[in-house]
């Protein structure tokens, strides 16, 4: 039910009680013909109301003690601007009157029976009620000698009603503002009044799809009602009988439900319970509000639902209720099984054991009707515990400002909970649409857009903190950072964290408003333990050592080829005292060792010790050029040089593999140049031209670089290491300073 409605239930008696005596009080005088009587009647309820009343069945009188007088055909226009053009149709309506009291000036309804009556009770767009009338001005009624010369009386001035009656009757509730409606029929309805300023007692059985309602009030005179503000209310007790609710909610059945206000100054009490397919809830509230009496203070709430055996609680006080300030409740909920509650879900939950949350609710800025605080929050689980505060903005633009920390935090046991939730049956099979005409072979696809619409969404401000956290095998220790999204724009950092060998430092931005993105990244390790990070990519056996990493790029772009290709800024990787898997040494390695000549350089089996590889590359929009990389080995060492293409995925390299002789080295440089995909890898016939290889070699080297068109050039190129210096030293030193 919309808001409109269910904070002011009253103006739904309110609403009937109107229309039920504008139509009553004008039709109290009886003449010989039917039609006049019809005309002063439409005619008076036009003044009295502002619309237009027609009783096509014509206008009768019963011969009976007390006399009775019997409409048909009754239509009440709508509001401006309505839903429908009628506000209220009815198939009859009988109006018995005390003669006695009409001889003593006054208009007494012993009883209004009202038949088959269909009321729209809505709100327009802005909120104004269709039940609020205004009067017209007199204007002469069909038959009189001419236009009255004052207002006509109050509807209220010497009225009183008796009793009233609706038999089968249907009321809908709309609100304007988002088109929801709700459907109520009547079975039946008494309302009792004796005098204008006497209490109304209120009783109906009403029918809500498909589940029956016997409501009981007692509550405003009609004159308190007309008036407008809040009605008194007493003696309140609504309840629900057993129903199948499955039209609502598949599965929804309720056992019960009951709605109790002894009067304005007690609170109101709510029980109900039921199943949700075979799990059973309950739920119990009691709320006490000086709102119901019209009056201003502190509102107080004690709610609690019980479902598949959880339990959740809020208990506290409002100091505002009307201007939604001055929340101070406390929250609960402990959950033994986190896949019972599936059914409430509507979708399989994983099975996490043991939830406890507790927190503290307060205002957010602006009060809780704008924004929502949960101060001194704690979650506590098998897999982790997390505590801290979390402010949610609810209305206008969401953001999210939080402090969390946590003690433990295991991902691993959290995402094989996960993996675990029950999966839902899968539906009926579905032909397969039938294939679509290839595009034109000249038309390639569109590069997909990387999510950067997802920064706008909304804004978030959370700092983290986690003491001890397990995730894909690797123990990470001290992990804090600092996230913000603002406007569209992220940043992210530093995030910091003790990850096994040593420290983890990153940082990083984005700005999703931007056509094309601009994108950085910056990553800062000094010595990383690599066993478990390559286990993330499934080679846990694959190497062992100390990795360094040291990154600061920069990118624009919507799509990931995009980024890519302007990709600049300088990245260093460096790894040292290493053991590696000889199966990873020759898929890398392998063709440029047969291409060198020194194919058995690299057992097929076994490890081989690395003293280190290292890779600095400086990339500008998109070109990366390594300057040099280094691989140091008992047997081997390699420098390498060249350019990557990073957007057109291609390799231009020079590879200057120096087999250790024990004595001077021997060159022979390679080229690998094509794609990254395939590249083909050859002797460098430059390179072999200016090697200068060690006597004896030299020739020979010479010789094959003469067959292979090259000069014969007698200097060498400095290359670290190549004189038997240490080559490690230098180019980690490089990679640590770049120029």
């Amino acid at each position: 039910m919309s808001r409109k409605f269910s904070r002011r239930p009253w103006v739904i008696v309110a609403g009937v009680l109107v229309v039920v005596i504008v139509v009553a009080v004008v039709g109290a005088a009886v003449a010989v013909r039917s039609d006049a009587v019809r005309q002063r009647i439409e005619a008076a309820a036009g003044q009295a109301t502002g619309r237009t009343l027609t009783i096509g069945g014509g206008v009768s009188l019963a011969v009976a003690w007390p006399p009775t007088l019997v409409a048909g055909g009754i239509k009440l226009t709508n509001m401006a601007g309505g839903s429908r053009p009628d506000m209220l149709t009815m198939q009859q309506l009988r109006l018995s009157v005390s003669p006695l009291a009409l001889l003593g000036g006054h208009l007494v309804i012993t009883e209004l029976d009202l038949r088959h009556p269909d009321i729209l009770l809505e709100t327009n767009a802005a909120g104004q009620g269709n039940w609020i009338f205004a009067k017209a001005a007199a204007q002469p009624v069909p038959g009189s000698p001419g236009a009255p010369t004052a207002s006509p009386a109050s509807p209220s001035d010497g009225l009183a009603v008796e009793a009233v009656r609706i038999t089968d009757g249907h009321i809908t509730l709309r609100d304007g503002a988002t088109g929801q409606t709700i459907p109520f029929d009547i079975s039946r309805a008494g309302l009792t009044a004796p005098t204008p300023t006497a209490p109304v007692h209120v009783s109906a059985g009403i029918e809500v799809s498909g589940l029956h309602v016997n409501i009981a009030v007692d509550t405003s005179s009609i004159v308190q009602l007309q008036k407008g503000g809040t009605p008194d209310l007493s003696a309140l007790s609504i309840v629900a009988d057993q129903a199948d609710l499955g039209r609502i909610v598949p599965g929804l059945t309720l056992d019960g439900a009951r709605i109790e206000l002894p009067n304005n100054a007690a609170p109101a009490t709510v029980t109900m319970s039921g199943k949700l397919g075979a799990a059973p809830f309950s739920a119990h509230a009691s709320v006490a509000s000086p709102v119901l009496h019209g009056a201003a203070g502190t509102a107080s709430i004690d709610a609690s639902i019980e479902a598949a055996g959880a339990d959740v609680a809020i208990k506290g006080s409002i100091a505002d209720p009307a201007a939604r300030t001055g929340l101070d409740a406390a929250l609960t909920a402990k959950v033994p099984d986190l896949a019972a509650l599936s059914p409430f879900a509507g979708r399989p939950l994983p099975p996490v054991k043991g939830i406890d949350f507790a927190a503290h609710l307060a205002d957010g800025p602006g009060g809780f009707g704008h924004a929502v605080s949960l101060q001194n929050a704690s979650l506590t689980t098998p897999q982790g515990d997390l505590v801290g505060s979390v402010t949610a903005t609810v209305i206008g633009r969401p953001a999210v400002q939080a402090v969390l920390n946590a003690n433990h935090l295991d991902v691993d046991a959290l995402l094989a909970a996960i993996r675990a939730t029950p999966q839902p049956a899968a539906g009926p099979a579905v032909a397969p649409p039938p294939p679509a005409s290839p595009p034109p072979a000249s038309a390639a696809p569109a590069p997909p857009a990387l999510p950067f619409g997802l920064l706008d969404r909304g804004d978030a401000d959370i700092k983290f903190s986690v003491a001890s956290l397990q995730a894909a095998g690797v123990a990470v220790s001290n992990l804090s950072g600092h996230v913000v999204m603002k406007d569209g724009k992220l940043t992210a950092g530093p995030i910091q964290a003790t990850v096994p060998g040593g420290a983890l430092t990153l940082s990083a931005s984005a700005d999703g408003r931007q056509p094309a993105p601009p994108v950085a990244l910056a990553i800062t390790a000094p010595a990383l333990d690599v066993k478990p990070l390559l286990a993330l990519f499934g080679m846990p056996d694959a190497a062992t050592g100390s990795l360094e990493v040291r990154t600061d790029l920069h990118a624009v772009g919507a799509t990931q080829a995009a980024l890519i290709a302007s990709l600049t800024g300088r990245a260093g990787v460096g790894l040292t005292d290493t053991d590696v898997d000889n199966a990873v040494l020759l898929r890398s390695l392998g063709g440029v060792l047969k291409a060198a000549n020194l194919p058995g350089l690299v057992p097929p089996s076994g490890r081989t010790r690395l003293k280190c590889l290292v890779v600095e590359a400086k990339a500008a929009n998109g070109i990366a050029v390594l300057g040099p990389a280094v691989l140091d080995s008992t047997r081997l060492l390699m420098n390498v040089t060249g350019t990557v293409n990073l957007g057109a995925e291609t390799l231009g390299l020079q590879l200057r593999p120096m087999l250790r002789t024990g004595g001077p080295g021997i060159v022979v440089p390679v080229r690998v140049d094509g794609p990254w995909r395939d590249p083909h890898a050859g002797l460098d016939p430059a390179g072999l031209a200016e090697a200068g290889v060690q006597t004896g070699v030299r020739s020979l080297l010479g010789t094959a670089a003469g067959l292979l068109g090259a000069k014969a050039i007698g200097r060498r190129i400095e290359m670290i290491g190549e004189h038997g210096e240490d080559a490690c030293g230098p180019a980690i030193a490089a990679m640590r300073n770049p120029a």
